[in-house]
């Protein structure tokens, strides 16, 4: 039995009936496919080296979007959105790579206007407004400490 894969036929044959290239062809099949809310064809053409062109990128991009792209009559620019989910099987949200910045920046800004003579409780209300985070995740934020490498240490 032979094992056929769609997207690539789909490719060839589009290739052959349109005369231009595999790879223009490959980009067809992927942007379609991709409106129809299959990614196989993305992620194969990625896992064997292929770079999309600029406009599946693109759509890609909106396809990431967590708040959808809508037309003027508000209907929906891409139908289908890809979300990030763990293959573990495991429940929960999925870590927040933001927050280590986060806590870096706010820890440092409220470290400097204490060096400039603001009491902690104003350094906290400075950042927090300054940042648009809540006094109290500040707050938490001073009890972590980070060395130069931005990791978490434990003294």
């Amino acid at each position: 039995m032979v094992k056929v894969i769609w997207w690539e036929a789909d490719a060839e044959m589009l290739a052959n009936l349109e005369r231009c290239s595999l790879a223009e062809a490959t980009d067809l099949v992927i942007f379609r496919w991709l409106q129809e809310g299959d990614t196989m064809a993305l992620a194969a053409a990625l896992t064997s080296g292929h770079v999309p062109a600029p406009y599946v990128l693109k759509y890609v991009g909106k396809m990431l979007d967590p708040n959808g792209i809508t037309t003027k009559d508000g209907s929906e620019l891409v139908p289908y959105r890809l979300l990030a989910k763990k293959r573990s099987g495991k429940s929960g949200p999925p870590t927040k790579p933001e927050t280590l910045p986060r806590d870096i920046v706010a820890n440092a800004m409220v470290r400097r206007l204490m060096k400039d003579g603001a009491t902690q409780a104003e350094a906290i209300m400075g950042v927090a407004d300054a940042l648009g985070l809540g006094a109290e995740l500040v707050k938490k934020v001073l009890g972590k400490r980070y060395g130069r490498e931005g990791k978490q240490s434990s003294d």
